[in-house]
């Protein structure tokens, strides 16, 4: 994934990692980073325009939509979708619904790296401010009164916006969003076992072919109809659930056959940050191992969760909202 974004600023916030913070107020930081120009002209001055930007992040070059898959209802009701009041992706007026997170603690929500790190470029450009994102975990995402505001969002620090080996997969594809009040309403989806897919692989519950092991995706992407070369943009706001079949498992990545000719579905942009669920194939119940990075119309790369890597950093962010150390402002990305 090639970025066209000027290399990220440094920039001090109330989380950082192995330091002590210095809090910011979204207002204050924005203030204080943003560019003394306008929208468009922020555009022209990244080297981007709408469709570039689009084509370079949270968007269109990432997991795209739901395919072969159904309305999800009140199935996964602590999954959400991203509410953009400036719409930054398109020329379509706001509002619009593209990225997908997972409640996994009362402020702290799960999503991808490249959906978070867009999000802290365009606030430290002024194309948009953090006030602007916000987040609804109702099915139907577009009602208003299910919107919660957004303080902060933090991206892994060893995220890399880079191609690694042949160029096609970034690495560490992970960050949060920090919600401004706790929602104590709804249930938070429970962060996995360290190594919990490499046990299952160990054990053999990780088959391919015929009988291969299934995994449900949960996303707010667009829905894909019989034209696979048509992409409707911007999706309609609603969640949706497909099950996926195992293809593969690398340290870093779980990859998933979503080709519909095999009779099972997936994800593919608008659902980028949607968790992935192992499901027990003796009691049904669900796991959380993984999250939607890229997709094509056949193989879906997922970003896993249950590596030691994210989990340090997911433990370290809860800890530090915990502790009111994140009430305000961002993180300050430094490589490990």
């Amino acid at each position: 994934m090639n970025s066209q974004f000027d290399p990220p600023r440094e920039r001090n916030c109330s989380l950082t990692f192995g330091r002590q913070p210095t809090a910011l107020s979204p207002g204050k930081l924005t203030k204080s980073m943003a560019q003394s120009f306008t929208r468009r002209q922020a555009f022209k001055t990244l080297g981007l325009g709408l469709a570039g930007l689009a084509l370079a992040r949270f968007g269109l070059n990432e997991a795209q939509a739901i395919t072969n898959g159904q309305l999800d209802g009140n199935a996964h009701p602590n999954v959400g979708g991203f509410v953009w009041l400036n719409n930054i992706w398109s020329p379509d007026p706001p509002p619009v619904f593209i990225g997908t997170g997972s409640l996994i603690h009362p402020r702290v929500v799960l999503s991808a790296g490249h959906g978070t790190l867009a999000i802290e470029e365009a606030v430290a450009a002024g194309v948009m401010t953090i006030d602007e994102l916000l987040i609804s975990f109702a099915s139907d995402a577009t009602d208003p009164a299910t919107w919660n505001p957004i303080s902060a969002v933090v991206t892994h620090p060893a995220y890399a916006d880079k191609p690694e080996g042949n160029g096609n997969v970034p690495v560490v594809d992970v960050g949060v969003a920090i919600l401004k009040e706790p929602l104590k309403h709804i249930p938070i989806v429970p962060l996995p076992p360290r190594g919990f897919l490499d046990g299952l692989k160990a054990s053999g519950q990780l088959r391919e072919g015929d009988d291969a092991a299934k995994f449900t995706v949960v996303g707010y992407g667009v829905e894909l109809g019989d034209n696979p070369g048509h992409l409707p943009f911007p999706p309609d706001g609603l969640r949706r659930n497909a099950i996926s079949a195992f293809r593969s498992l690398h340290e870093q990545w779980l990859f998933l056959d979503i080709n519909k000719v095999h009779d099972v579905g997936g994800t593919a942009s608008g659902d980028s940050g949607g968790p992935t669920f192992w499901l027990d194939p003796q009691t049904g119940g669900p796991t959380l191992v993984a999250i939607t990075s890229r997709g094509n119309l056949s193989l879906d790369s997922k970003a896993r969760v249950d590596t030691n890597e994210v989990l340090t950093f997911l433990n370290e962010v809860i800890a530090s909202v915990e502790a009111e150390n994140c009430d305000q402002g961002y993180s300050k990305r430094t490589k490990t």
